[in-house]
């Protein structure tokens, strides 16, 4: 009798571990409260208009009850990757050939909105280049946007970011002229990095001469490392493959970037993919 309880305890307990794996991958992060916990202290402790203040505040919230966002120090790598893709867009504007019609502004893309932090990291260097450049938003559990959206509203920046309730699957892409996004921030889960990356190529919504790529939470430098030398030494025969730590969307954008560059946290890293940048006179 002992032994089918056991068996029995062991089969419910891989399907509760099975039921919520998929409950994540269906609806997207979802919690014990700590994203209301840290919704409410925001609302209370940052001025309106304030998204440094914002952003301050999920981050001490994050000290007491661990948030799902990337943080500040791999945060400055990201506000780095926007500033960059702006200056570039400002600076093919102004070369531009005499008559044509340009924008300084640039179109930003997140997949992985969780509430809100990262959208309004880099909706305030959109804001403060006023120029017309907007980010959209993607997430996919219905909870998380609610605060997002009231984050956004508070910080004053609801004129250049977009919260939509959505899975990146099933959002249309489709508009006339299509959209190329100048910059994609990924993060959410790893598994999918690959998988929703082929299908924006396939979209047609970003593309290896315009879009630079970011990425957290992607495998870190000791984890690479590691498997090099495994296969120095004989016991593995080519670079790790896993999508648990996002290895194979790694290979991909190294493969079809210019360039891809790793930065550390605390556990693992942000990467950043830059493209092979046209001129506007190649017809950018």
């Amino acid at each position: 009798m002992a032994d089918c309880r056991t068996k029995n305890n062991k089969n419910n307990n891989e399907s509760t571990k099975k039921a919520s794996a998929k409950h994540i991958s269906e609806v997207g992060n979802y919690g014990d409260a700590r994203e209301r916990v840290a919704s409410e202290y925001l609302l209370k402790h940052a001025p309106p208009n304030d998204p440094n203040a914002a952003l301050a505040a999920l981050e001490h919230s994050s000290l007491r009850w661990t948030l799902l966002h990337l943080g500040k120090e791999k945060g400055e790598h990201l506000d780095r990757a926007v500033r960059e893709v702006l200056a570039h867009k400002s600076q093919q504007s102004a070369i531009a050939i005499a008559g044509q019609s340009t924008s300084t502004g640039i179109q930003v893309l997140e997949i992985g909105g969780y509430i809100g932090y990262s959208a309004i990291r880099i909706g305030r260097i959109l804001s403060e280049a006023n120029n017309g450049s907007t980010l959209l938003s993607l997430e996919q559990n219905e909870d998380n946007v609610m605060h997002a959206k009231k984050h956004v509203q508070h910080t004053g920046l609801e004129r250049v970011v977009t919260m939509v309730h959505t899975r990146v699957e099933e959002y249309n892409f489709d508009t006339d002229p299509a959209v190329v996004f100048d910059l994609v921030f990924i993060d959410h889960r790893k598994p999918f990095y690959l998988q929703h990356m082929k299908l924006l190529e396939a979209k047609g919504v970003i593309n290896t001469t315009k879009t630079t790529v970011v990425a957290d939470n992607v495998a870190s430098h000791e984890h690479i490392r590691n498997r090099k030398l495994s296969i120095e030494k004989g016991k593995r025969v080519r670079g790790c493959m896993c999508i648990n730590k996002a290895c194979n969307f790694l290979i991909h954008v190294r493969t079809h970037y210019a360039t891809t560059e790793l930065f550390h946290g605390d556990k693992d890293c942000i990467s950043v993919s830059k493209p092979h940048f046209k001129s506007n006179i190649d017809g950018q």
